[in-house]
């Protein structure tokens, strides 16, 4: 077993007996901006967690796959959509050493998770016209929550750098500017499509 296997079993089994069945919403950006998303399609919900980001999107029709490395918290996921009726294929996976297939999906949901290897796989996995939806803590986080390993902390603007071969739609990165008691402040969003192809408009 891994130690990073390891490390999010034993954190999940502390989240469970600390919050009980109370799990975490979807993201922010995933709710105020779902009316950019397919009618339909392949979604994943990448390092799902308690998969709140899969739930929201299988009850807007699309075909969600759920991945993450602990099997304590896919379990709860399995429960919990059980309960539910929805419909998601949930996997306990390593996707460092197992990333998603090329052109394997329509929306990829990646919540405050962050292993910069992986960024090309994510483009590649993209299918025409694929949206990725990231969100994630930064560097200048204005309260302490999150990672205090700046490995895992964005650097400002590092999104559109880290994604530069998608188109971004919207993108936000607020740091210290202005009153720091208002906006999203201690985490950045990026949602960029992945546009193959160029559409004419008049003729």
């Amino acid at each position: 077993m891994s130690s990073s296997k390891q490390k999010w079993d034993a954190h999940y089994r502390r989240a469970s007996v600390q919050c009980g069945d109370q799990a975490p919403g979807p993201l922010e950006a995933l709710r105020e901006f779902a009316w950019l998303l397919p009618a339909r399609g392949e979604a994943l919900d990448l390092a799902c967690g308690y998969a709140a980001n899969a739930e929201f999107l299988a009850r807007r029709g699309l075909h969600v796959h759920a991945w993450d490395l602990s099997s304590v918290v896919i379990e709860a996921v399995e429960n919990r959509l059980q309960e539910t009726g929805l419909s998601v294929e949930v996997q306990v996976r390593n996707v460092v050493i197992r990333p998603p297939k090329i052109n394997q999906f329509d929306v990829i949901v990646v919540s405050r998770f962050l292993d910069r290897s992986l960024c090309d796989d994510l483009v590649a996995a993209l299918k025409p016209d694929g949206i990725l939806i990231y969100q994630t803590f930064v560097v200048d986080k204005v309260a302490e929550i999150g990672p205090g390993n700046p490995d895992y902390l964005l650097h400002s603007g590092e999104l559109l750098e880290l994604f530069s071969a998608l188109t971004p739609r919207v993108f936000f990165d607020l740091g210290n500017t202005g009153d720091t008691g208002l906006g999203l402040r201690n985490e950045s969003v990026l949602i960029a499509q992945k546009i193959t192809r160029y559409k004419r408009v008049n003729g």
